[in-house]
């Protein structure tokens, strides 16, 4: 379909003459010349006359990529591929300047640098790219990553609902888009990973065994390590740490044979999250493998995988009672993580709740706290069901049945599976 096409169509649907969509703007026989193709309207006119449609410009007049925009995409890409984030965003902020009004290769553009903004940890900067321009991306690469950078940042400032509706509907696009395999590997994953934290273990089972099979199908080390690193996310979430540990060990192959430093360096910092929790792995094992995750995420400066890292240390001082160990991961977690809209900044705030308690005892101010803490809905619901069990169990052993059982509703609050009571 042409641009004059998709013009008249657009008025058609806005319910709109010719004469009523040029009122003020242009003369109605401009609005005719422009439908039947023999007239180009400017940018500035083309914005005035589509916001009068209440459409997007790229909706109707999508621009391709010349071949210097495809080899500005080519070496975003790369910087990004390879960590160099810092070089990566000047010249994808250069190639925007320069990509015209609306255009697919600005969208694009955007594309990459909404990733940008989220591996900055900038959330709510790349949903508000991404949630657009994805739309108009054709790129399908690029694409791919988008949209998982895109259901990540909004993960991560919360709204585990809102990030689920918008996977359930690029898993919908990828069955009649020609999507890459291993971008819908990766999406799936993803999906699965969003319904784990929200307890939906038996969803996030099946899309995990839907993404282990597309990885058998293909020849693709990187789509087998993102399935293995899933399937070992939800084995976690369900409790099975030795199935976990044993999937994230094979992720980590995989990564290692791919070349893919930057997936095996966040890997580790989930292995170490999860190995904490393990009571069959030796507290020695736990703790160089909580020492080469935060080596690793040191040396590739991504802070989020240390702060994750570093979060697991708080978790393994927790077990060996070592609150100052614990306070002092705790202010070094703090420091790289950006002061809003990350799930980690709640755990922290849990963490800090439990430093206070294992230094005083009050278990009735560690619940009131907690609760308070956990009112917003959590990105790891698995991570707040852990703490208020502990909570319950503490209050028993105290003799505050009243609290326990406030502790157990919240508990079942988070809860898709039955509890042992």
């Amino acid at each position: 379909m042409d641009f004059a096409t998709r013009f008249k169509e657009a008025r058609i649907a806005a319910g709109l003459t010719q004469a009523e969509l040029a009122a003020g703007l242009v003369t109605p026989g401009f609005v005719s010349h422009i439908e039947l193709g023999r007239r180009e309207p400017t940018a500035e006119v083309l914005e005035s006359l589509c916001a009068r449609m209440k459409v997007q410009v790229e909706e109707i007049r999508p621009f391709e990529s010349n071949e210097m925009q495809e080899l500005q995409k080519l070496q975003i890409w790369n910087l990004i591929t390879v960590g160099d984030l810092g070089n990566a965003d000047l010249l994808v902020d250069q190639s925007l300047k320069s990509a015209p009004a609306h255009s697919t290769a600005q969208n694009e553009f955007k594309c990459l640098k909404g990733i940008l903004e989220h591996k900055n940890q900038n959330f709510d900067a790349a949903i508000n790219l991404l949630d657009i321009s994805i739309k108009y991306c054709k790129d399908i690469k690029i694409k791919g990553e988008a949209v998982i950078a895109l259901l990540k940042s909004i993960a991560f400032t919360g709204d585990l609902k809102l990030a689920l509706l918008r996977a359930e509907k690029y898993l919908e696009l990828s069955e009649y888009e020609t999507w890459d395999v291993a971008n819908r590997i990766t999406l799936l994953c993803q999906t699965s990973t969003i319904h784990s934290y929200l307890g939906n273990f038996k969803a996030a089972s099946r899309l995990a065994n839907s993404a282990l099979d597309f990885a058998e199908s293909i020849d693709d080390p990187l789509a087998k390590s993102q399935m293995h690193w899933t399937a070992a996310s939800v084995a976690d979430d369900i409790g099975d740490k030795q199935k976990a540990i044993q999937q994230m060990h094979l992720a980590i192959k995989y990564s290692e044979f791919a070349g893919a430093e930057i997936a095996k360096v966040k890997q580790w910092g989930s292995l170490a999250a999860i190995i904490v929790e393990s009571n069959e792995v030796e507290p020695e094992s736990v703790l160089k493998t909580l020492d080469k995750a935060i080596g690793l995420a040191e040396a590739s400066a991504d802070k989020h995988t240390l702060a994750l890292a570093l979060h697991a240390k708080v978790h393994f001082y927790f077990k060996h009672n070592n609150v100052k160990a614990a306070r002092d991961n705790l202010t070094k977690c703090r420091e790289l993580l950006s002061p809003e809209h990350d799930w980690l900044n709640q755990a922290l705030e849990i963490q800090e709740i439990r430093c206070d308690y294992l230094e005083n005892r009050d278990i009735e101010a560690m619940m009131m706290n907690s609760a308070k803490a956990s009112i917003n809905t959590p990105s790891d619901a698995q991570f707040i069901r852990s703490h208020f069990k502990f909570i319950a169990d503490e209050a028993k052993s105290q003799g505050r049945n009243d609290i326990a059982v406030a502790a157990y509703e919240k508990v079942l609050s988070f809860d898709s599976v039955s509890i042992n009571l």
